[in-house]
């Protein structure tokens, strides 16, 4: 998939990881970038589970951040292993007025958390 930076939106899920093995998180990565793929709505970036320990970060990317939480939502959804998922949406356009403004999407079946 091809897009500009100046137009595309950056979708970051925070999420809780208590597996001592990445194993299921590897999977749910292929899941993702697969069905981001098909759609063609964004690319899956990468995660990062290196800083606050229990706390992970998956990043995504592409033309319009709502349909790239259509087709992950789901798939997070499915994941029993993830904690609290809750998903950030920001525009990266320098144009946008909006850019710094970011969206909590709460993508468990828990309370929105607001400490993130």
């Amino acid at each position: 998939m091809v897009f500009h930076a100046s137009d595309a939106y950056a979708v970051v899920v925070r999420f809780s990881y208590k597996e001592t093995s990445r194993v299921p998180l590897a999977e749910l990565e292929r899941d993702l970038e697969t069905a981001l793929e098909a759609a063609g709505v964004g690319i899956f970036d990468g995660d990062d589970l290196g800083g606050e320990p229990g706390i992970g970060c998956l990043y995504m990317y592409g033309p319009d951040g709502d349909a790239i939480l259509d087709v992950i939502r789901p798939i997070l959804e499915s994941s029993a292993f993830l904690g609290d998922p809750s998903a950030r949406l920001r525009s990266l356009s320098a144009a946008d007025p909006s850019t710094d403004t970011r969206h909590l999407i709460d993508l468990s079946k828990t309370p929105l958390r607001t400490d993130i």
